[in-house]
């Protein structure tokens, strides 16, 4: 339980309502998500790339290189709730 508390303290968890876009192409890498209950989805043009149900991780990587913008939008499928950590809390970006 210690582990939950401790991710659960990097970030802020919030509801996501179905169809809800949380990032998209080209934007700038901000922050990661967990996904705490329901259903999101990566997408490029129009193709799902990736499902993530409770438990998963996504978009951590594109914090580690500074200037990548993202691949892929984040779409909601279901509603959801998502714990969403910022880049701070990841540590320090390559140059």
């Amino acid at each position: 339980m210690a582990h939950a508390e401790a991710l659960l303290s990097l970030g802020k968890t919030r509801a996501v309502a179905a169809g809800e876009q949380l990032w998209g192409v080209t934007d700038q890498p901000s922050f990661w998500v967990v996904v705490l209950e329901g259903q999101l989805e990566t997408r490029r043009h129009g193709y799902t790339i990736e499902e993530l149900v409770a438990g998963s991780a996504c978009g951590f990587l594109f914090l580690l290189v500074k200037g990548r913008q993202r691949e892929t939008d984040l779409v909601a499928v279901q509603a959801s709730r998502a714990l969403l950590v910022p880049a701070e809390a990841t540590g320090p970006r390559d140059p």
